[in-house]
């Protein structure tokens, strides 16, 4: 079996693209594939949260993030959108999956146990790999 290492560490900076112009210290959020925008504050809190920004930046520039976990490439097992919440595969060859919706919540969801391994920084098909950062 081959050696792993993560992409990035909790704490390192990744690279990824503005969707909207940030400040430094702005937090944000998975917008698209390898895309991040600053959070828009609301009653209900992002679960596409993913780090803070090391600068000021204009939207389409490049920016530096400090990530909340660390940063795997894994296969994804069916399509994995860029925002999507992600946990273990159903298929044997593959790693990762989308996190189906939940209509009903039970009290299993309310309290938190699920299985949530992080959420998607990319969008990858079946099995192709995808990066994601690991819940916090």
């Amino acid at each position: 079996m081959p050696d792993y290492t993560p992409v990035a560490v909790e704490g390192e900076c990744i690279t990824l693209t503005l969707s909207a112009s940030c400040v430094g210290g702005a937090v944000l959020e998975v917008t698209g594939s390898g895309t991040v925008a600053p959070i828009t504050p609301g009653a209900t809190p992002s679960v596409k949260v993913v780090g803070i920004a090391q600068s000021d930046q204009n939207s389409g520039a490049r920016i530096s993030v400090w990530c909340f976990g660390p940063v795997h490439e894994s296969v994804a097992d069916g399509t994995v959108t860029a925002g999507d919440q992600v946990v273990t595969a159903t298929n044997a060859s593959r790693q990762v999956r989308t996190l189906g919706a939940v209509s009903t919540p039970t009290a299993a969801d309310v309290v938190g146990t699920r299985a949530i391994l992080g959420v998607a920084l990319t969008t990858a098909s079946d099995n192709t790999k995808v990066r994601w950062m690991a819940a916090r």
